[in-house]
């Protein structure tokens, strides 16, 4: 029985300390801000002559090529509003920083700077090294995206992880509206625009006059199609 005990005990301490650590908001919703999380595992040299990253344990990675810079791509949905990026990194020469710079990619191999957090020339140590960056949209049609991590020179710091801190956005209003009944002064117009260029609803009546009737209840079963078509609920048949 002690044994059982002991293990439960060991189970619980080794399970809380990152959850007590910081609270990790859903990822979804548009009030709170998600995290992206880019392993150290999923980065490569950027450059031919640089040396691979080293393994130095099973989350983290270090070594590498003295002042070469790693890339990963990332992925977020269209329309994310990207706000910080985040280092959760050992800084361990206080001679050296670990930057991470988030870049856009588009056609021709074009590259913009969009941001970049770093540890500090003079600082050393294990931890979050989070800095708010000027919040960009995501454009998933006209760009790609990734992020360019440097340990530093000389070698020495390693990181386990690059976090982008996000929040979902509801599309701008657009200039027309789709529903007669819900001009563009309406107070829920923009949210109402939303659902219907998603497909998540046609309106109460049929074209070339569709309404919205935002006014009349909703059943259970209009609810049932609205969350369907939002959450692209699937089962297996």
């Amino acid at each position: 029985m002690r044994h059982l005990v002991g293990l439960l005990a060991i189970s619980l301490l080794s399970a809380t300390p990152l959850s007590a650590q910081r609270a990790i908001p859903p990822g979804w919703g548009t009030l709170l801000a998600a995290n992206h999380v880019i392993g150290a595992w999923e980065f490569e040299p950027y450059l031919a002559t640089s040396t691979p990253l080293t393994g130095m344990n099973f989350g983290e990675r270090g070594g590498g090529s003295p002042g070469q810079t790693y890339v990963a791509h990332f992925h977020l949905p269209s329309g994310a509003l990207v706000q910080m990026v985040e280092i959760t990194g050992c800084d361990n020469n206080p001679a050296s920083e670990i930057t991470a710079t988030v870049y856009a990619h588009g056609v021709g191999g074009s590259e913009i700077n969009l941001g970049s957090a770093a540890t500090g020339v003079s600082t050393t140590g294990c931890n979050f090294y989070t800095v708010s960056i000027t919040p960009f949209t995501v454009d998933n049609y006209s760009f790609t995206y990734a992020v360019h991590i440097n340990l530093g020179a000389p070698a020495g710091n390693t990181f386990s992880n690059v976090r982008l801190w996000y929040k979902l956005q509801v599309s701008p209003a657009p200039v027309t509206a789709t529903f007669a009944d819900v001009p563009t002064n309406h107070l829920f117009f923009q949210y109402i625009q939303a659902l219907a260029s998603s497909g998540i609803t046609a309106g109460c009546t049929a074209p070339p006059n569709p309404n919205f009737c935002p006014d009349a209840p909703l059943t259970r079963g209009q609810m049932a199609v609205f969350l369907s078509r939002a959450l692209g609920l699937h089962f297996a048949p």
